[in-house]
């Protein structure tokens, strides 16, 4: 006879400690998440308050002391850009190398048909193409026939990247430490939150100008290269060494005014962000909120 008094475990008896157990895991991986977002929020202030500024003073040295950005505008062409010598030595050697491919080409053509006048007639018939340009040699060009890259360029572009690699982890670091300092939604004491919103505006523009940056660059070594490559096919043209000159020139003064806006997109952000770090820290409440950032 069963024992009356040991009732089974009812489902409802199982269903509380289910839940309990979910609320547990639910509180570690909060506890997890919360630990992260608070590295997040410091690394942000960390890099706002060391980072930015140093990067303001390293900007403004170097606009300072880089002899480049300080040649007179008559003189920039001259100092800047690879001169138009150099590219008339560069498609005279090209020229003088083709010229003795061709003939070669044609020594060699002119013997193979000779030894396969046959076989020759045979794949013509068969495909229906000329065969002239069967047997033709490889032309290899050495590094003495390059068009010389601007140096002068190169050492700027090494430096404007540097930069943009630089500026793109402390921009986002910045950005979030803002956004995980945004309050809960609710009616009420929202101008807080609008100066917020507009920092993290901010550095996501900043950082769509770094990536405009970065394209430009790449954009500059293709738009070069296609140049260069008309001037020696079409040596006739004098317009493509005019053409290669003035690419340089235009991305030098694009490179100058890409180290400039770096250092006033640092500044700005620096100083908007310092003005309203109470805001920025505590939106709702921003008694002493300046103190409490330290």
């Amino acid at each position: 006879m069963e024992d009356e008094s040991a009732s089974p475990v009812s489902t409802v008896d199982k269903k509380p400690r289910v839940e309990e157990r979910d609320s547990e895991e639910m509180d570690r991986v909060r506890e997890k998440v919360k630990a992260i977002n608070e590295d997040m929020i410091r690394e942000g202030k960390d890099m706002f308050i060391k980072s930015v500024p140093e990067k303001i003073k390293e900007l403004t040295e170097f606009i300072a002391n880089e002899p480049l950005f300080h040649v007179p505008l008559a003189e920039v062409r001259r100092k800047v850009c690879v001169s138009e010598e150099e590219g008339e030595q560069c498609i005279k050697r090209v020229n003088r190398k083709l010229t003795k491919f061709y003939k070669k080409t044609d020594k060699v053509f002119a013997k193979w048909r000779e030894e396969n006048t046959s076989s020759c007639k045979e794949l013509s018939e068969s495909t229906g193409k000329d065969t002239k340009e069967a047997p033709a040699p490889i032309l290899f060009y050495g590094k003495e026939d390059q068009f010389p890259i601007n140096t002068n360029l190169l050492k700027l572009l090494d430096y404007v990247k540097k930069q943009v690699s630089d500026a793109i982890p402390i921009f986002n670091a910045m950005q979030m430490w803002i956004i995980l300092k945004l309050p809960r939604v609710e009616d009420g004491n929202n101008f807080g939150v609008s100066v917020q919103k507009d920092t993290i505006e901010a550095l996501s523009d900043a950082q769509e100008q770094l990536r405009i940056i970065s394209d430009n660059i790449s954009m500059y070594y293709r738009t070069r290269g296609e140049a260069v490559s008309f001037m020696v096919r079409f040596s006739e043209i004098r317009d493509y060494i005019q053409a290669v000159m003035e690419i340089d020139e235009s991305q030098f003064y694009s490179l100058k005014l890409y180290v400039k806006s770096l250092r006033n997109i640092y500044a700005s952000i620096y100083d908007s962000t310092w003005k309203n770090i109470d805001n920025l820290q505590n939106p709702r409440h921003s008694t002493d909120s300046i103190s409490s950032f330290f």
